[in-house]
């Protein structure tokens, strides 16, 4: 749909003389030949589908929805998106509320690098956890997004099995931040986080933006927790994906990726204020999209520095100083001076 609200007010448009037309020969389809029984009939979209119902356009009322009408309808929407899915009647995908299903084509465009030891280095892995839980892993790309190397389920038939994995994963792409789903089971959580260097790996609980923020990811040291904006961090990763910042490779899941993603979509729905709010609501499974959004999370972790601790410093009377090092591993110990 090719009309916008700044084309109303051009003289160009005639929108009064707007007009349905037949696709083939381009007439004119009257309101006698739409309104008339004997000239229509339903046609099966899927005709080998158990299932079965009807779609009802707007046109189909012709005389209430004339054409004129429903094209000056797109003034009473914030959003196309919204004209296109409730005034045109169909569906109708934009970059701001959606994963664009071209660009994930186009974004998946990268080699997959199979989880073997010293594989890669310097990634980020996200976790969505649940009977199956799914696993993202990616490196930050020249272009502020990630390349996303790797992409697994992981179905889980024990306690151990999810930690061990994300051990083994840590060695294959030089996992230097992780963070996981702390819901619907925290103590999957938990035993990731002990599984991995401390303050390298944190438990996500979404949350919902009043005010805004700067950061889309705030940090519990003492928890192990951050909170993440769920909204914003959404939209952001969408932007990057739909503008091939963030790339993905050609991974054997490669279709359920982009299926989950495509289930996401953005809608404005009122709080328990009656204030009218975006958010991101899904329509299929979304794991994957989960586990994208929390490794992007992990990526803005990657600056992040635990605050100083000052422990006692044996044998004289002295304090040490725990900090990270230059490389960003482990900790590195300073006796201070008094």
């Amino acid at each position: 749909v090719e009309i916008e609200k700044e084309d109303l007010t051009d003289p160009r448009f005639k929108v009064d003389e707007a007009y349905l037309a037949c696709p083939r020969c381009r007439k004119e389809l009257t309101v006698a030949n739409l309104a008339d029984p004997a000239r229509r009939q339903w046609v099966a979209a899927k005709p080998d589908a158990v299932r079965s119902g009807y779609q009802i356009q707007p046109f189909d009322v012709p005389t209430i929805n004339t054409i004129p009408r429903v094209i000056r309808k797109i003034n009473d929407y914030d959003r196309k998106a919204d004209w296109v899915n409730f005034s045109i009647g169909q569906d109708y995908q934009d970059a701001d509320s959606s994963f664009l299903s071209d660009a994930v084509d186009k974004a998946t465009c990268l080699e997959w690098v199979q989880p073997v030891p010293g594989a890669m280095h310097g990634c980020v892995m996200g976790i969505d956890v649940g009977k199956t839980s799914w696993v993202v892993i990616g490196r930050p790309n020249s272009n502020r997004g990630l390349d996303i190397v790797h992409y697994e389920r992981v179905k889980l038939n024990n306690r151990e099995e999810l930690p061990e994995r994300a051990k083994h994963l840590k060695l294959c792409y030089g996992v230097i931040m992780t963070v996981i789903d702390a819901a619907p089971e925290w103590t999957q959580a938990v035993g990731v986080m002990d599984a991995l260097p401390e303050g390298r790996a944190f438990a996500s609980y979404y949350s919902v933006q009043r005010k805004p923020k700067m950061a889309f990811v705030e940090v519990d040291e003492e928890t192990r927790v951050v909170t993440v904006d769920r909204t914003g961090l959404i939209s952001e990763v969408a932007g990057k994906v739909n503008g091939i910042k963030t790339r993905f490779a050609k991974a054997p899941d490669r279709a359920t990726l982009a299926t989950h993603l495509d289930n996401l979509k953005k809608v404005q729905r009122p709080d328990s204020k009656g204030e009218v709010k975006e958010v991101w609501v899904n329509n299929g499974p979304d794991h994957y999209a989960h586990a994208l959004f929390f490794a992007t999370a992990a990526s803005h972790l990657l600056n992040y520095r635990p605050k100083s601790a000052l422990v006692p410093a044996l044998p004289m009377a002295a304090t040490a100083k725990i900090g990270y090092g230059e490389e960003g591993e482990g900790l590195t110990y300073t006796r201070a001076r008094g």
